[in-house]
This record gives C-alpha cells, structure tokens and sequence, in this order.
C-alpha cells in the first residue's frame, strides 16, 4: 500500500546498483540481486546490455571521492542524479569490463583475506595483552629480574 500511495517509492527490479545521494553517506554503493524498494535518497542504476553490473559498480565506487568533491548544500551535502549521470563512464567492450571484473574480484578477495587474517591477529594480540596485565596485577605472575627473559 504504501508502494502506490508515496510517489518516492519504487520497486527496482533485480540487478542494479544504488548509490547514496545524501548527507556523509554520498556515493556509498551498493549491488542488488534482488528486486528492491528504493526512495528519494538513493539513485538506481540498471547495466545496459554493454555494460556489466560489476564493473560499473567498481568503477562508480572509484567514483566516490568525485561525488563528494560535486556535492552541495550545507550541514547535509547532496547530490543528486543528474551529477551521477553525467559521471564519466569509460566505454570499454563488454568481454574486457569482464576480464577487469575477474582480475578484480580476484585481487579483492585476497586483499579482504588479509585483512581478515590480520584481524584475527589483532584480536589474539589485545586476548594476549589483556591476560598479560591481569596476571601481573592480580599477582599470578612475577616482574622477572633485570636479565631475565
């Protein structure tokens, strides 16, 4: 009901991608595989047989600084969709935004492992530091003399 009623709503049908237009969150992006509703604050982009939803969504996620840097307004920076349509696009042929897609996908991967691996890292070290100065205050464990290990 409320679909029909508010003019700001509407149903985007599956694979697109979203794009923030308003406030801190200008030209956050996001890909949809599913049918979704969608307001006023965000622009809808749906791929052309030319272009595929990956690589526009790697590329206007590169964009982002760009529509921060076009925003205007006040205490609540906006864009609005006229600024993303007119984003360069580059117009590359469908089989090489997929080997870009590929390689990226790829590399992202490995990058968020990383950061996953060095996360986990993190964790155990702050485990580790915290068991450290709970066993030295709490006496279970003595300061070790000069020259000791």
């Amino acid at each position: 009901k409320a679909i029909k009623t508010t003019s700001s709503l509407k149903i985007i049908k599956k694979d697109f991608i979203v794009i923030a237009m308003y406030g801190g969150s200008i030209g956050n992006i996001s890909m949809s595989k599913i049918s979704a509703c969608t307001n006023q604050a965000v622009c809808a982009i749906k791929p052309n047989k030319n272009n595929d939803i990956k690589f526009l969504y790697y590329w206007l996620s590169f964009c982002k600084d760009d529509f921060f840097r076009k925003a205007s307004g006040g205490t609540q920076p906006n864009i609005n969709q006229i600024i993303i349509k007119n984003e360069f696009i580059p117009r590359i042929p469908l089989i090489e935004q997929e080997k870009i897609v590929n390689y990226l996908d790829d590399e992202v991967n490995l990058i968020e492992k990383i950061i996953s691996h060095k996360q986990r890292q993190q964790q155990l070290l702050k485990k580790y530091k915290h068991s450290l100065i709970y066993d030295f205050v709490t006496g279970k464990k003595q300061v070790p003399s000069v020259g000791e290990e």
